[in-house]
């Protein structure tokens, strides 16, 4: 008896090629398609890649959707934490700021915390506020 012939798999995505698509769309909604697709990896990679389309947004609620993306992988604490550390620039936004000060909170590493810490020194008050409660819980 002959075995069933495998089904043909689609082929992985592959970030670079959703890097490309992303920054050739002016279209929020295909973007946020294309994070999904990114997120479907569920790697370090997927996580990379994230954070590069993160670096290279200006719309301050798609950067908020990225790194609330980031926030729920559980696979890549070292990789969250440079995007985290990306929407902590002082040129970020604040709500990309506080989210990326959740990020750590959730985050909770001893490089997260660090981080947090070296944050209630910044130079905005709403920032300063907002590490030290991370801290506190």
């Amino acid at each position: 008896m002959l075995s069933p012939e495998p089904e043909p798999r689609e082929p992985a995505v592959q970030p670079a090629s959703v890097d490309h698509r992303y920054l050739a769309s002016a279209d929020s909604a295909t973007k946020v398609e294309l994070i999904a697709e990114v997120t479907d990896l569920g790697n370090a990679e997927a996580v990379n890649a994230l954070g590069r389309l993160f670096q290279n947004e200006r719309d301050t609620e798609l950067k908020l959707a990225l790194l609330a993306t980031v926030m729920v992988r559980d696979e890549s604490p070292a990789e969250q934490l440079a995007v985290y550390a990306s929407g902590l620039w002082p040129v970020q936004p604040e709500s990309v700021r506080r989210m990326a000060i959740e990020g750590l909170a959730v985050l909770r590493t001893p490089e997260a915390i660090a981080t947090l810490r070296g944050l209630r020194f910044d130079a905005d008050g709403e920032i300063r506020a907002a590490a030290a409660e991370a801290l506190e819980r």
